[in-house]
């Protein structure tokens, strides 16, 4: 990240409109879905795009194609870490200015965290634009000018929700807890994986992820791939395998 003086760096890539209000600096974007155009946050420090709960089931009525998934496994559990009855879906494409993103998870968030006055931006917002779109550009924020600019990297993570398929929090003594396994999750996963459990270690190292997010990383790789798990259980430790799939 760098940070400069208005000026001192030449705009590069493409240029949308990003106002904000200036009392709270919450930049707002534009998204257009299946041909309409929604008001989402530029959000830089979440991973993955959220939008409220009742705007993502209504796409999911309307698009019996867009994969969905219930529980915020994978990189959801940042957003939502403990939420097993999140929501996901998948987008086939939205539109950011003349960029078309294909295959875009969503996951949702209470529709009171994007009410109209959760966010002082300029006119209410459906959700947050996060880091699962944004990291496919450079992103360049002129906030005295209010003005957005996006140049493409050529990167594509289509496969972002290979996972086992746990919904994780942490308990008070920081260590990782079982919250849900998704009923997506293979039947490997349901059968030896239960809420409650605390995972102490992956794939045979004796050191549990030290957050949520390196947790969701261990946790995912290839589909059919098979993690082993050091968990602890009503206080007996214990090894289980997981497998990973496609969740979304």
């Amino acid at each position: 990240m760098s940070l400069g003086q208005a000026g001192s760096f030449p705009h590069r890539g493409e240029k949308l409109a990003c106002p904000f209000v200036p009392s709270s600096g919450h930049p707002r974007v534009e998204l257009n879905i299946d041909g309409t155009s929604f008001r989402f946050l530029l959000d830089t420090g979440t991973k993955l795009t959220l939008a409220r709960t009742d705007v993502l089931h209504k796409w999911s009525q309307e698009h019996s194609g867009w994969p969905t998934s219930t529980g915020a496994v994978g990189p959801a559990n940042e957003v939502g870490a403990s939420d097993v009855d999140a929501f996901l879906l998948r987008a086939a494409a939205v539109q950011l200015g003349t960029f078309s993103i294909s295959q875009v998870a969503i996951a949702s968030r209470p529709n009171e965290v994007f009410s109209s006055t959760s966010y002082e931006t300029p006119a209410p917002i459906i959700g947050a634009l996060g880091g699962n779109v944004l990291s496919q550009f450079r992103v360049e924020i002129d906030y005295p000018d209010q003005l957005l600019y996006l140049e493409p990297l050529g990167r594509k993570d289509l496969h972002d929700f290979d996972t086992v398929g746990l919904v994780l929090d942490t308990n008070t003594a920081g260590q990782l807890i079982v919250c849900s396994v998704s009923s997506s999750a293979s039947e490997v996963t349901r059968r030896n994986i239960l809420p409650g459990d605390i995972i102490v270690g992956v794939s045979g190292t004796r050191k549990a992820p030290q957050t949520l997010t390196e947790a969701a990383q261990a946790l995912s790789g290839s589909v059919g791939a098979r993690k082993k798990l050091r968990i602890v259980r009503a206080g007996k430790p214990m090894n289980v395998t997981a497998v990973v799939v496609r969740m979304l």
